[in-house]
């Protein structure tokens, strides 16, 4: 296998958990939680077909100027993708992610993105129809996302769109909702703790981010950490949220009640930590509801605001908030965290607010597992622990 640090150039934050074309991990080869939960009460509904049988695409290139693709580690091959695309490389990022696909089974939806922007309309037809089986594909994004627009300008585009929607509603129908749960070694349930709760990007899942490797988290801060999937099924392990607070708030709450047989969670101590639209949902129930959340951390969020509908409440200003951004992403995110940070400093709540320079990835900062446990404590008014001072 080729290492990772023989090309540490093409290396970028691999903690990815977006929307988009850049919704792939490298982590398939993670090891399941022996504490992951699974609430699912599947139904039996008819599976949707897709409308185009096509040919299966040829095999691209295995090496490309020297490098051979084929042979690289999964990580290096979707930052390669990742970076190849934010340098408008479209046709490296579709043989880089060909290869992380046929290595992993994952990430079809941003094969499909790369193809149709080099207009390779064929094989990303073909990419997309087997994303929204296997994986599962926001109708919604995929109506407005532009790297598509190749394909919505084809005659197939609405039957193609409407078997991304019949899959969605298959799923949701599955009802297959999945609770992650890591507590401190040692902990018994007559103790209450502060629990911190992963909302993740759209069509993702909670296992994209939070595995075994935050188990020192949980026992260096006492917290639990609760990964929550989407309130919208869109595949076998890819979730949405409603962006819907009532909606969502209820999915919250539904999942807790699943962990509340393991764990005690101690009232007003509940931190929801979110990326792109689990970043703005999750924000959004913590300043609804100061009086269950002390805070939120709240990275890169991407999703429809509906802040001003919410009545401030005189908790909010004991309440504390992180907002993140890169500095260079796109401007519908920076002017949302505007928005985000004027918000909560005119509802008296108290705002770690950062914008990373020279950051257009929409990501995960590159700092975060460092700063973690850092935002965990300063929303919970803590003094810094020995294992985090700075």
């Amino acid at each position: 296998m080729i290492s990772a640090r023989a090309y540490p150039y093409l290396l970028l934050p691999l903690l990815f958990v977006g929307a988009g074309c850049d919704s792939s991990l490298g982590s398939a080869n993670t090891a399941p939680l022996k504490n992951n939960s699974t609430d699912a009460t599947a139904q039996k509904v008819s599976k949707p077909v897709a409308p185009f049988k096509l040919a299966v695409p040829p095999e691209l290139p295995g090496a490309v100027n020297g490098y051979i693709l084929r042979s690289m580690e999964t990580d290096l091959l979707i930052a390669t993708a990742k970076f190849a695309a934010e340098k408008g490389k479209y046709e490296l990022a579709a043989i880089a992610q060909y290869w992380y696909v046929r290595k992993t089974q994952k990430g079809q939806y941003a094969m499909a993105c790369y193809l149709a922007i080099t207009k390779q309309i064929e094989p990303a037809f073909y990419w997309l129809q087997k994303a929204a089986i296997e994986e599962g594909v926001d109708a919604k994004h995929a109506e407005r996302d532009e790297d598509l627009e190749t394909l919505r300008e084809d005659v197939r585009w609405n039957q193609v769109l409407s078997y991304i929607q019949e899959c969605n509603n298959y799923f949701e129908k599955a009802d297959s909702f999945k609770t992650i749960l890591l507590l401190p070694r040692g902990y018994t349930k007559s103790v209450a703790i502060p629990a911190v709760i992963w909302m993740h990007g759209l069509d993702s899942s909670p296992s994209d981010l939070l595995t075994e490797a935050f188990q020192k988290y949980a026992d260096q801060l006492n917290v639990a950490l609760i990964g929550i999937s989407g309130t919208k099924p869109r595949g076998p392990n890819t979730f949405a949220w409603a962006e819907d607070i009532d909606k969502d708030s209820d999915r919250i709450r539904e999942a807790l009640a699943v962990a509340s047989d393991q764990v005690t969670i101690e009232k007003g101590k509940i931190i929801t930590l979110g990326f792109s639209q689990g970043g703005q949902v999750g924000l959004e129930l913590a300043a609804r509801y100061p009086e269950e959340f002390a805070g939120s951390i709240v990275l890169s969020p991407r999703a429809a605001s509906h802040l001003q509908s919410i009545q401030v409440s005189p908790l909010l200003a004991s309440r504390r908030f992180v907002i993140s951004c890169g500095a260079l992403e796109n401007r519908e995110n920076l002017s949302l965290v505007k928005k985000d940070n004027e918000w909560l400093v005119n509802a008296k709540a108290e705002v770690l607010y950062k914008l990373y320079p020279r950051v257009s990835t929409h990501a995960l900062p590159a700092d975060f597992l460092e700063r973690f446990p850092e935002w965990v404590i300063f929303i919970l008014n803590r003094k810094r622990s020995r294992e985090f001072k700075a």
